[in-house]
């Protein structure tokens, strides 16, 4: 199943102290234990970092070892950090997120869309 997490987002840093961090909505993988991500970013200034979690309770979320730095606008998804199609390995989980991490300095920023496919393997 094919669920749209963001679709304009943009992160901003306006204090070089600080990083902007954001979250998904939680997908609920109604038994599936696999799930690819997509990316599609528009415009990048600074270093950006999409990492996909797992919770069983929505509260504490585990981080999948591999995670994705888009370097320039374009497409980007779990097949560049697993290989070529990989689906992440969402066995034992209930629910999925992605984590969006832009880090660098002041008036950095990330403007993107992604989504997430849920799938049984």
């Amino acid at each position: 199943m094919f669920t749209v997490l963001a679709t304009r987002l943009a992160l901003t840093i306006t204090d070089p102290a600080t990083s902007a961090l954001e979250h998904s909505q939680p997908v609920n993988l109604e038994g599936a234990n696999a799930v690819n991500f997509d990316l599609t970013v528009y415009n990048i200034n600074g270093t950006f970092v999409v990492t996909a979690q797992f919770s069983n309770d929505l509260e504490n979320w585990v981080d999948d070892l591999s995670s994705v730095t888009p370097t320039a606008p374009g497409y980007w998804g779990s097949s560049a950090a697993g290989g070529a199609g990989a689906a992440l390995n969402a066995l034992g989980f209930q629910y999925a997120r992605l984590e969006y991490l832009l880090t660098q300095a002041d008036g950095d920023f990330v403007i993107l869309a992604s989504g997430m496919t849920t799938s049984n393997q």
